[in-house]
């Protein structure tokens, strides 16, 4: 098998978000050539994506997927017998969704630093 898939989240399913995929460049210092496959709610979770598919590519070396819901993903309930924001007296239609602000930055980039971790070690596993 030549293919590494990773799924980093919290557990709650996320909204599907835009699919991109990148290409590493064959140029010394040239940008990886990258486009979207398919769009999503949120133009943050596009650029996100974009950025994170083009720096990965860039870094392993080999073609990228990234689906990228962070910012449009609902926000966590507190589970059986919390208080949720819903269960705090808010309609689920009002309740926030996704990761804003530095929140949202923080955690791509978290899950692109794992990603990245990992694809290169399974890459190096895999020229071994």
């Amino acid at each position: 098998d030549t293919s590494t898939s990773k799924l980093v989240g919290s557990g709650v399913p996320p909204a599907m978000g835009p699919i991109l995929l990148s290409y590493p460049s064959t140029a010394s210092g040239g940008e990886p050539a990258t486009t979207q496959l398919m769009g999503g709610e949120s133009e943050e979770d596009m650029v996100v994506g974009h950025q994170m598919s083009a720096r990965l590519a860039q870094k392993v070396g080999m073609p990228i997927y990234v689906c990228c819901s962070i910012h449009s993903t609902p926000a966590p309930s507190a589970g059986e017998g919390g208080m949720g924001m819903v269960g705090a007296g808010m309609m689920e239609s009002e309740a926030p969704t996704g990761f804003g602000g530095s929140l949202g930055q923080k955690a791509a980039a978290l899950a692109e630093r794992e990603v990245g971790r990992i694809l290169l070690e399974r890459k190096r596993s895999m020229e071994r």
